[in-house]
């Protein structure tokens, strides 16, 4: 039989309230227990109802409540690691598993976890060998959300020279993509989604099939501008390269600007993990400053864009390097990982 060990939850006192502007305070800081992030990013993933977070620990899926009170879901297969996940409805949750250690023959998973039960289904596995991008082979990447929050996959096909040397063979591979429901429920849903796709000349919102598509910005697509762009949920506002920028109205905000001087032995910011308040005109994200070669601070903070308030979260909880926050899908709470742990901040508004 497999254990159940309910872990309770360990709050911490709010160094301070109200920071003055703010619009919230924190009202409570949850130590939800030792964690570790996630190799594609992340570390604390809401449920869609916003009850639960889902993290890792000790070769463990692990889900707690708001409070903290954890418990282990499944344990991990033994050699893989968590490279990505999300939530697939509020009792399942979908992870890719990958050996990421070895080079030569990685065995990845994709594991669906019933969050209630236990139980797991497997949608998909393969090896990553040198020879797994020759025709023939087959594979999956994700799990990802559409702009709407639903799950899905990619499943891959390649095509081409079945004979021939290596070299030919490779030349000739030809990627076939399909994306796929993690939920059956879901998959007449999914045809009215959304995704956010990077061309060359800037980011498209594209629609399920790949037809009717928007640009939403117009940038040349670079790892640092994906990763330090979001887009509001009602589309009206984009951040990127540290500006938000209304794409309705000329009003633009230089979010870096009211972030004050930067800590003391680093020499410039920027801004990862950004995601917008789905209930209000805020901003959340990692902002991170850099000195030297090897010397980075990270911090969490918000930004009130009806305001134009920064706030430090840090300075309210107390809490150093904090990273890959996140909010709760009412736009209330918020989850981070910092020192190897899992957190929940409670806020309350003032104004």
């Amino acid at each position: 039989m497999r254990r159940i060990v309910v872990m309770a939850a360990f709050l911490l006192a709010a160094t301070a309230g109200a920071v003055p502007g703010a619009g919230y305070k924190v009202t409570r800081v949850v130590e939800v227990g030792p964690a570790v992030g996630l190799a594609c990013g992340g570390a604390v993933k809401w449920s869609p109802d916003g009850t639960r977070v889902a993290y890792f620990a000790n070769n463990y899926l692990m889900v707690s409540d708001t409070l903290g009170n954890s418990r282990q879901v499944a344990p991990i297969s033994s050699g893989l690691y968590p490279m990505r996940a999300e939530w697939v409805s509020d009792n399942e949750f979908a992870v890719n598993l990958g050996d990421r250690l070895n080079t030569d023959s990685a065995l990845y998973r994709l594991v669906v976890y019933n969050v209630l039960e236990g139980s797991e289904r497997l949608v998909q596995e393969c090896w990553r060998t040198p020879w797994s991008l020759l025709p023939g082979h087959t594979g999956y990447d994700g799990p990802y959300l559409t702009a709407e929050g639903n799950a899905y996959y990619i499943d891959i096909v390649i095509s081409g020279l079945e004979e021939g040397t290596f070299e030919d063979r490779l030349r000739s591979s030809v990627f076939t993509t399909t994306k796929l429901p993690l939920s059956s429920s879901k998959a007449a849903y999914l045809q009215s989604n959304h995704l956010q796709v990077w061309g060359e000349d800037g980011l498209y919102l594209v629609d399920w099939s790949g037809g009717d598509s928007i640009r939403l910005c117009e940038d040349r697509a670079t790892n640092a501008l994906r990763m330090g762009t979001a887009v509001s949920a009602d589309r009206s506002w984009i951040f990127r390269r540290g500006r938000l920028i209304n794409r309705i109205t000329p009003d633009t905000i230089d979010v870096a600007s009211f972030a004050g001087e930067p800590p003391p032995n680093t020499e410039g910011c920027g801004f990862l993990s950004i995601t917008f308040n789905p209930n209000g005109e805020e901003l959340l994200f990692e902002h991170f400053c850099e000195g030297g070669e090897t010397y980075v601070v990270n911090r969490i903070a918000t930004f009130d864009y009806s305001t134009n308030e920064f706030t430090l979260l840090d300075t309210l909880t107390g809490i150093q390097g904090g990273t890959f926050p996140v909010y709760a899908p009412d736009g209330r709470m918020i989850a981070f990982f910092a020192q190897n742990k899992a957190y929940i901040i409670w806020r309350e508004e003032t104004q």
